[in-house]
């Protein structure tokens, strides 16, 4: 938006864009979920139709969109969500898994990728992950439940990761 209020598309992402995060470098990282969201009071109690892939994009300062992650070891990618950026420059984000044709929802998973589209699930067993951050020490991530569950959950449905920054800047490596 200029001074005079007139509007100019930067870019065109389509399906639901939804966690955001910048970048050193002035890329702007994108979570979009496909066009894929609940129904709720907001959207006139209609569901979106998941109508666009489900991935992680990043809008490059000149406007530029790739896609980075689609799939994960040959699986596409649910809904991504939220998204952070973690030592050593990898970011994290989440999937959450919508109802199957069967209104189950198998668990969301929280995920890990590198700038070049290196990615891995990290942790698949939250209900519905749904916000992601690396604490102020670098050594601990922490992944919003919102689907509070039994396990390693904290009361308020938060799961604090045992992982290192030692093993996010490998975290292929890692065995959780």
């Amino acid at each position: 938006v200029d001074r005079n209020g007139e509007r100019e598309l930067f870019a065109d992402l389509g399906g639901s864009p939804n966690g955001l995060a910048f970048q050193d470098d002035g890329s702007l990282w994108v979570c979009n979920g496909g066009g894929r969201w609940a129904p709720e009071r907001s959207t006139g109690g209609t569901s979106g139709p998941g109508d666009s892939p489900s991935v992680v994009q990043r809008v490059r300062p000149d406007g530029a969109v790739d896609i980075v992650v689609a799939e994960i070891d040959g699986v596409a990618l649910s809904a991504p969500n939220d998204v952070c950026f973690g030592p050593g420059g990898g970011l994290w984000f989440t999937d959450p898994a919508w109802p199957l044709d069967d209104g189950i929802a198998p668990p969301g998973a929280v995920c890990w990728t590198s700038a070049d589209g290196l990615a891995r699930r990290v942790h698949v067993s939250l209900a519905f992950p749904n916000g992601v951050a690396v604490a102020i020490d670098d050594e601990m991530l922490d992944a919003m439940n919102s689907v509070p569950t039994t396990g390693s959950e904290r009361s308020n449905g938060s799961v604090r990761s045992s992982a290192t920054a030692a093993e996010w800047k490998s975290p292929v490596s890692t065995t959780r």
